[in-house]
């Protein structure tokens, strides 16, 4: 839906495939992630704050070379620090506690909605116009969140069996056929039995 397969004289195949890399590599960075760096003992804000101080790094020296077309008035200066720190540090800081406490296909599936709330404020709030491929795609989208949701419940082991089952399945538990012994319990001297 985002390359818009209706009109392909307009797909620019360089960007397309550049859209189709990120993809992959944002669900690729999700699942390494939740693997490989929320057991390590680190803080939800360490995290984040090792990933924006390294991504902080690689951009300064580009940041730094471009010169500004105008001074920075403090309003907006104001305004960009805290979509620094509220939008972005915040975001991240949540983004590594739901990677940490759900998993990768949560996570994933949480950030999958945004476009929908975005897209929904604009028509609501800005009075932007809604083109028939943006229902069908937030369709698309809620239809692949549900199913990776059902997909995940799935595989989520059932309380105290370590079993997985299906949402709504029926299972049956096994009766025992023969009694268990008790094994002798040790009594201490001057203990009560």
């Amino acid at each position: 839906m985002l390359l818009g397969v209706w009109n392909p004289g307009a797909i620019d195949l360089v960007g397309a495939l550049m859209l189709v890399g990120a993809t992959l590599c944002y669900g690729f960075g999700n699942a390494w992630s939740r693997r490989r760096l929320t057991g390590t003992g680190l803080s939800p804000v360490t995290l984040p704050a090792v990933q924006l101080a390294v991504g902080s790094a690689l951009l300064a020296p580009f940041a730094l070379s471009t010169p500004l077309t105008a001074p920075v008035a403090p309003g907006p200066g104001l305004a960009l620090l805290a979509l620094g720190l509220g939008g972005t540090g915040l975001a991240f800081v949540l983004y590594w506690r739901v990677l940490d406490v759900a998993g990768a296909t949560v996570t994933a599936s949480v950030t999958y909605v945004i476009p929908l709330v975005s897209t929904t404020l604009g028509v609501l709030v800005l009075d932007e116009r809604l083109h028939w491929y943006e229902p069908v795609g937030g369709a698309v989208v809620l239809a692949g969140v549900a199913l990776t949701q059902w997909g995940a419940a799935r595989r989520r082991p059932r309380p105290g069996t370590g079993q997985t089952a299906a949402p709504g399945a029926r299972t049956t538990q096994a009766i025992p056929t023969t009694q268990a012994t008790p094994t002798p319990r040790s009594v201490s001297p001057g203990m009560p039995d």
